[in-house]
């Protein structure tokens, strides 16, 4: 069993101090999603209509792509702090297939908030601080934080005032895990990974009392849910720039079924888009 040490400070002494932000008609995008999902994609097109990413450099930036993943690294690094401690390994830096058994079997009692250390949580509330008053509408997404959103649920829901809205993105476990490696013979190998974000986006999902939408990053569904997830955001639908910015070949991937509990859990996922 897991084991989380607090480092003196803890909870008790944490503030939130907003004095040169004012949260008034502020929003924030939240984007969930597995890797491979069309999260990029997706905060790439709302960041064209104006939605801040703030201040900070993008994963896998480059001077002609500066948004990268639209993952800001400041984020990725507190997700990647919690993923080694939980996991004993970065998400990135192990065969997926072997993550994925590690992530579904290993038995983990996620902390409280007062177990987290201040240091943290200090950290976290400084990175959000800074994207929230980069603009009236900003956005953050990173596939890790599903896995603690404990952590952030906590930080953001100090921000009293801010608009919070999720955007759920998914596909079928298929269709990912061949995007994760286009000559992977044997899809089912990585259903374990697959199905820990889609049991982890589940369990969001239905304790979320906000404004949420979820998209089905498949090419049958993917306009018609993503549009409904701009306008669920009170932002105006461009259908030039979707069509500008959307490569059709990325959803057109052959699905099949597989017999894996992460196909049913698929299906309770795509039931829940209104």
């Amino acid at each position: 069993m897991l084991e989380w040490y607090p480092k003196e400070g803890g909870v008790n002494r944490f503030s939130f101090t907003l004095t040169w932000c004012s949260l008034v008609m502020k929003k924030l995008i939240v984007f969930l999603s597995c890797q491979r999902c069309g999260s990029s994609f997706t905060a790439r097109y709302f960041h064209h209509l104006g939605m801040s990413l703030g201040p900070f450099e993008m994963f896998l930036g480059a001077p002609d792509q500066p948004l990268g993943y639209c993952e800001a690294i400041p984020i990725c690094d507190i997700d990647h702090q919690f993923h080694i401690v939980a996991y004993g390994f970065r998400e990135d830096t192990l065969d997926y297939h072997l993550a994925g058994h590690i992530m579904k079997n290993r038995d983990i009692l996620m902390p409280g908030i007062s177990q987290i250390p201040y240091e943290w949580l200090e950290e976290g509330k400084n990175v959000l601080e800074s994207l929230i008053c980069s603009s009236d509408l900003t956005g953050f997404k990173h596939p890790v934080v599903l896995l603690f959103w404990f952590y952030w649920d906590y930080l953001l829901s100090q921000f009293h005032g801010l608009g919070i809205h999720l955007i759920f993105l998914i596909r079928p476990p298929s269709a990912i895990a061949s995007s994760y490696a286009r000559r992977f013979s044997q899809p089912k190998a990585l259903c374990d990974l697959i199905e820990v974000y889609f049991v982890n986006q589940l369990r969001l999902y239905h304790s979320w009392q906000g404004k949420k939408n979820l998209i089905r990053f498949t090419g049958v569904f993917f306009q018609h849910d993503f549009e409904q997830a701009v306008q669920g955001c009170g932002l105006t639908w461009d259908s030039g720039l979707f069509s500008q910015l959307y490569d059709a070949s990325t959803t057109c991937d052959k699905t099949i079924k597989l017999d894996h509990p992460v196909q049913r859990r698929y299906r309770e996922l795509a039931s829940l888009v209104g």
